[in-house]
């Protein structure tokens, strides 16, 4: 789940992602090869940014923290 994708993706564990990172790995459900950050860099940050924006609809994180990670 998402302690091996933290692993694999960032070489770190779960808990010291930070929120771009998490929304990252949640907009690769979408998608892993579509939304593959290392062979579709531009496509993966743009579904980010959706997960970003879904966040910050949610209450999860300010609009300006949404602007900022973007």
């Amino acid at each position: 789940g998402f302690p091996a994708a933290a692993e694999f993706w960032f070489a770190r564990p779960l808990g010291e992602l930070d929120t771009a990172e998490i929304a990252l790995l949640i907009g690769m459900l979408k998608g892993t090869t579509d939304f593959n950050p290392r062979r579709r860099p531009a496509s993966a940050t743009q579904r980010r940014n959706v997960v970003l924006n879904v966040f910050r609809d949610t209450g999860l994180i300010s609009a300006e923290a949404a602007e900022r990670l973007k």
